[in-house]
């Protein structure tokens, strides 16, 4: 069985203290270690991709380049308004100019396909789309969350005010239930 410390590298990442990228990184590892994949072949999607801004546009490029420089075959899957520049490993995506619900599909689609290949795939973003296409191929996944994406979706939907924990607190009606 392959070992966590055959997963950690010299290059130290320059992630703020207390930002959860550091957990995420060894769940990362350990998942790998345990299923004893050798370091290689994962899958890194991301819902954004620079250059765009935000949260998973900086950290799923940090993660990519960070298992790329310690001996994995590290292929993205994302949407984007136009091709993403190539940054020493392929990178695949679905446009944005797509209407939501076929753009949806052929993310998962595209995840199944390039999770095919894949040992592992590793998801900051289309959460249900990653776990549709890895489980379509029959791989394993972890997901980075950041954050509560049912109470997302219903607070932009309008289905529920106030903050997180009163979300989780409360029951919401059928449409939320169903976005958890």
């Amino acid at each position: 069985m392959a070992q966590v410390k055959e997963y950690i590298g010299k290059v130290k990442p320059d992630w703020c203290p207390g930002c959860g990228d550091f957990g995420v990184l060894n769940s990362l590892q350990r998942a790998i270690a345990e299923l004893d994949i050798a370091p290689h072949n994962v899958l890194v999607v991301s819902g954004i991709w620079p250059p765009d801004v935000g949260g998973p546009a900086t950290h799923a490029p940090e993660v990519a380049e960070f298992l790329g420089g310690h001996g994995h075959a590290v292929e993205v899957v994302t949407t984007a308004g136009a091709e993403p520049h190539s940054v020493g490993y392929p990178i695949r995506y679905t446009p944005r100019r797509l209407p939501a619900g076929l753009r949806h599909v052929h993310s998962a689609v595209l995840i199944a396909r390039r999770a095919r290949r894949a040992d592992v795939v590793y998801s900051t973003g289309m959460f249900t789309r990653s776990a549709l296409g890895a489980a379509f191929v029959r791989r394993p996944y972890v997901l980075k969350l950041t954050g509560d994406p049912a109470f997302e979706r219903a607070r932009w939907r309008g289905l529920v005010e106030g903050d997180v924990d009163a979300y989780q607190r409360g029951g919401g009606g059928f449409v939320d239930r169903l976005l958890r």
